[in-house]
């Protein structure tokens, strides 16, 4: 197996994203730029959280370019079943990474570091995230969250209305085909995550080879899973 895909630590290229591009209710996006305006500061650590595929990720990618910082992600599900029980003894090295290019560590699928498995690694990582000056994001899919992760500043990324799943087909039929005629309405009626929508537009698109995708079969890739 390729080292890559043991390495739970990865960087994250920019994508030169802004608020503009998250498509989310007002509350939301307010709650994330008040994030920001507390990063400056120095020590920020906080959750984002959310239901699989809703933008989380995205969300904490534009908080870090807004902030002019890289972004290193480290995947917890990968490091828990690496380390088990060292898994606290495995996050400092991980840190120090991301410590000299001034990036924000995004833990990912956090909720694996406050399993029973995981030897307390969720304390570990609060004691290193305030000892640091950028931001430090525990990004998660867990409905609640312990005791000290719970203290934070939290945000939740709710899942798309179908007014927000129009916008998301709008932006990312366009960027993937500007030419594209769909019935967006119709799209936007199946309940799916942003991530999704985005994942049915590549595989049809890949599909035909390149050519204008249409409603029909966007609709069929939408019923049927990856």
């Amino acid at each position: 197996m390729p080292a890559a895909e043991t390495d739970p630590l990865s960087f994250l290229r920019v994508r030169e994203l802004t608020w503009l591009d998250l498509v989310l209710p007002p509350d939301t996006l307010a709650a994330l730029r008040s994030l920001a305006a507390l990063a400056p500061a120095g020590g920020l650590t906080a959750v984002v959280s959310g239901e699989a595929g809703v933008g989380k990720t995205i969300a904490v990618r534009t908080l870090a370019e807004e902030l002019r910082l890289d972004t290193w992600r480290v995947d917890c599900r990968m490091l828990v079943e690496l380390h088990g029980a060292s898994t606290p003894a495995a996050l400092p090295g991980l840190f120090a990474v991301a410590e000299r290019p001034h990036a924000v560590v995004l833990l990912h699928d956090a909720e694996w570091l406050w399993e029973e498995g995981a030897g307390g690694a969720a304390d570990r990582v609060l004691e290193l995230a305030g000892g640091r000056r950028p931001p430090t994001v525990l990004e998660s899919r867990a409905p609640e969250l312990p005791a000290g992760v719970a203290d934070l500043p939290h945000v939740r990324v709710p899942f798309p209305d179908e007014e927000a799943r129009a916008e998301l087909w709008r932006r990312l039929s366009w960027r993937a085909h500007p030419l594209a005629a769909l019935d967006v309405r119709r799209l936007a009626a199946v309940h799916v995550p942003g991530a999704a929508i985005e994942d049915a537009l590549e595989r049809v698109i890949d599909d035909a080879g390149g050519a204008e995708p249409d409603t029909e079969r966007l609709l069929a890739a939408l019923r049927r899973p990856p």
